[in-house]
């Protein structure tokens, strides 16, 4: 088995790190994350996910859940401990800031595994760090996570995790809903301005739904029809795009995984 080299050259190739957004985000404190999603705007979609995870879990038979860009964990925390511990499901959560995953290990409740990795590099970090066993995962990237990444990488990302999830798993990806644009930012940024920055609502871009901040942090919030189009563009076969459904005041996408050496438009 081939493993990807995880080093590289710095001066050929440019770290995720040295993008803005990026920077925001690792350097992003864990206390000014841990309850926006959790209350408030997006409370009811945060029930909506752990339920819908859930689901996804029993009616698969999946026996893994990988969170990608986890945060502090609330999402698979609470849906780990819908799961009966007796049915040996793995649970693992993965995020590139070492301040959440250091909250993340200091409230978990034991039974999800926490550690520092890069999404782009998921299958080198599987091959070398979990444990073989035949796998049904259930790869999760949620809350708007995908598009807070650099454009440049999300392709990548996607690719690595239908890749980690396999042909027998599946790969489920969250957006915030476009339609709710509007009500987003006067409910949820306008609220927290801890987390991306101060605003003025004149300066936004509302035919794009897009988000720029003072700090210089963006957030674009896509219609279902954009979420397929992207997925498409990120290389996804329109067959392995189960399902794109809005949910309140979020945007779901199921996909198939698929073999590690699968062909990717990257």
């Amino acid at each position: 088995m081939v493993v990807e080299r995880i080093e590289f050259d710095s001066e050929k190739h440019s770290s995720v790190e040295e993008d803005h957004e990026q920077k925001l985000w690792t350097n992003l404190q864990a206390a000014s994350w841990e309850t926006s999603i959790t209350s408030g705007f997006f409370q009811s979609l945060y029930a909506d996910t752990c339920w819908y995870l859930y689901r996804l879990m029993k009616e698969y038979k999946l026996n893994t859940m990988m969170e990608v860009g986890c945060g502090t964990g609330q999402i698979i925390e609470a849906t780990s401990n819908m799961i009966d511990q007796s049915e040996g499901i793995e649970f693992i959560g993965l995020d590139i800031n070492p301040k959440f995953i250091e909250r993340c290990k200091k409230s978990s409740s034991g039974q999800v595994n926490f550690h520092v990795a890069d999404g782009t590099k998921l299958q080198a970090w599987s091959t070398i760090m979990l444990k073989p066993r035949e796998r049904r995962t259930l790869v999760l990237c949620v809350n708007n996570t995908l598009s807070i990444m650099p454009e440049e990488i999300r392709p990548r990302c996607v690719h690595q995790m239908r890749a980690v999830a396999g042909p027998n798993g599946l790969v489920f990806l969250s957006y915030w809903n476009g339609r709710k644009f509007r009500d987003g930012l006067m409910q949820y940024y306008k609220r927290n301005p801890q987390l991306c920055g101060s605003f003025e609502m004149a300066e936004q871009d509302f035919e794009r739904r897009k988000l720029m901040t003072n700090s210089g942090y963006t957030s674009h919030w896509p219609l279902e029809y954009e979420v397929e189009s992207m997925l498409r563009c990120y290389g996804v076969p329109i067959k392995d795009i189960l399902e794109v459904k809005v949910v309140g005041n979020g945007i779901f996408a199921t996909l198939r995984g698929c073999k590690p050496n699968t062909i990717s438009m990257l």
